[in-house]
């Protein structure tokens, strides 16, 4: 079975909710009886926030013997350079190496830079990763079973919603689990699956969600199907309701497995034993790209679902509005996404290879003028646009438009999205619109290019973390421990006797 190498806590001038995600991810540690290394990866640019950050780290690292590694971005910094160094030769520009571990301002949120700055920490382990507004005890629905064997769904979500009008009636819907999160996390992650006529391997597993739903848009409420959709429309009130909370239990009903490339990037676990590509270091929306840019590059990469829950609690949430979902919105994510899906199929046999096929259509996907890098951007967003308003008329026929409520919602979405591919709106990502539309674009085609850039690069960026791995230079001030990490694998009991 696999084991955990690295538990990861991504944080950013949340210092109470990073509080709360290290003592669950300390508490498991302990509960399990493993030695795996914690480590806290923190995207604060304020000095004073990252101090904050700090102190939480060594508070909780202290009452723990394997204490906790907290990687800033001053460290971020180094390893950038550390990286730069080792690849001399490789002609692989700083720039690109420091996008991929510190993003760029103005490009939105950069929680992508903190997963790829984990993934190069642990690059060649076995990495379970969580947000800090994610409490990593686990919940399933009151009553539920879970099948020990796990379920093979093809090119679909396993996933069942449940939503509910606050955080209490959501809350009630669920029990606490006695499971342990790393545990869980390694009954399905790194397993060989017979895949229909090929063999595949769960590359990325991901827990379910309780609590905050994580998206502005109601428009999910949509496209459900199956028991969710009985659910979402047993009443007037209760789709109402839907489309005006986020408040949701999302988890598939028993352990899947599916080529779909869907998971919550929340808390989720990571098969770095593997080639994996690179997160986009800016912008939301950011498991869309990953997941579409792994079945690309490896056909038997594989996404594995578990029952469990984790809570998910930010601090303060964006209520939708009924009007929301008539909206059309994309994110940085969304576009990165449709012209990958849009782009050539990748050429060469092996990972490494159909990644650099797929970085260089990025990069010419950006275009020699503005202009043209617009016109390919409304090109893959109508593509993509194909594919959800055909299965949003799907479903209309087959439920011959009922309810009428519904009914109306979804044309009016539909209209939406025809509306933003005619207008060529759909080019602006929702957390660069406040730019307007020519910066916006601008802005948008830099960050694909150098994308495009990280991700031809990335099979040599990932060698030469393996290489400088513990490297003095790399950390340097950046290391609150009180005992080195052990070896991978390995178990308290069998170091102490």
């Amino acid at each position: 079975m696999t084991r955990v190498d690295c538990v990861g806590t991504l944080t950013c001038s949340r210092p109470s909710l990073l509080r709360r995600s290290l003592e669950a991810h300390v508490s498991a540690r302990r509960a399990a009886n493993r030695a795996h290394e914690i480590v806290v990866v923190d995207d604060a640019r304020d000095p004073a926030d990252a101090s904050a950050a700090e102190a939480v780290v060594n508070d909780v690292g202290s009452s723990d013997e394997l204490g906790v590694r907290y990687i800033d971005r001053r460290a971020r910094v180094r390893f950038a350079e550390g990286l730069t160094s080792e690849l001399r030769g490789e002609r692989i520009p700083h720039e690109i190496v420091a996008f991929a571990l510190l993003g760029r301002d103005g490009c939105g949120p950069t929680p992508g830079s903190s997963r790829n700055m984990l993934a190069l920490h642990a690059a060649g382990d076995v990495v379970f990763a969580s947000d800090d507004d994610v409490v990593t005890d686990l919940w399933l629905p009151r009553g539920a079973r879970i099948e020990r064997a796990p379920r093979l769904v093809t090119s679909s979500d396993p996933r069942d919603l449940w939503s509910f009008a606050d955080r209490a009636a959501a809350i009630c819907h669920v029990a606490s689990s006695p499971k342990n999160a790393v545990l869980a996390i390694e009954e399905l992650l790194g397993a060989a699956v017979d895949y229909g006529s090929a063999m595949g391997r769960v590359a990325v597993a991901s827990f379910g969600r309780v609590g905050d739903g994580g998206v502005d848009s109601p428009a999910q409420a949509l496209s459900q199907h199956g028991a969710s959709r009985t659910r979402l429309m047993a009443s007037t009130a209760s789709y109402r309701a839907a489309c005006a909370s986020r408040e949701v239990f999302r988890a598939a009903p028993a352990p899947s497995i599916t080529d779909a490339p869907i998971f919550d990037g929340i808390a989720a676990g990571y098969d770095l034993r593997g080639l994996l590509p690179p997160s986009v270091p800016c912008g939301r929306g950011i498991d869309e790209p990953f997941g579409v840019m792994l079945r690309r590059i490896d056909r038997s990469a594989l996404f594995g679902h578990l029952p469990w829950a984790v809570l998910h609690d930010p601090p303060s949430r964006r209520q939708p509005v009924r009007a929301d979902v008539r909206r059309a919105r994309t994110t940085v994510g969304a576009v990165i996404a449709a012209l990958v899906t849009q782009s050539p199929s990748p050429a060469g046999a092996m990972p490494a290879a159909r990644l650099a096929s797929i970085g260089a259509a990025l990069v010419d996907a950006s275009g020699s003028t503005p202009g043209a890098f617009r016109e390919r951007l409304i090109a893959a967003q109508r593509g993509a646009a194909a594919t959800s308003v055909g299965r949003l008329e799907r479903l209309l026929s087959i439920h011959r438009g009922e309810p009428a409520e519904w009914s109306a919602d979804v044309r009016g979405h539909i209209e939406a999205v025809r509306s933003s591919i005619a207008t060529g709106a759909c080019a602006v990502p929702a957390e660069l619109a406040h730019l307007g539309d020519i910066e916006a674009v601008a802005r948008l085609r830099r960050l694909v290019r150098d994308y495009g850039e990280l991700v031809t690069a990335w099979p040599a960026i990932v060698d030469a973390a393996r290489r400088v791995r513990g490297a003095k230079h790399v950390y340097e001030s950046g290391t609150h421990l009180r005992a080195a990490p052990p070896a991978a694998d390995t178990h308290l009991g069998a170091r102490r006797g």
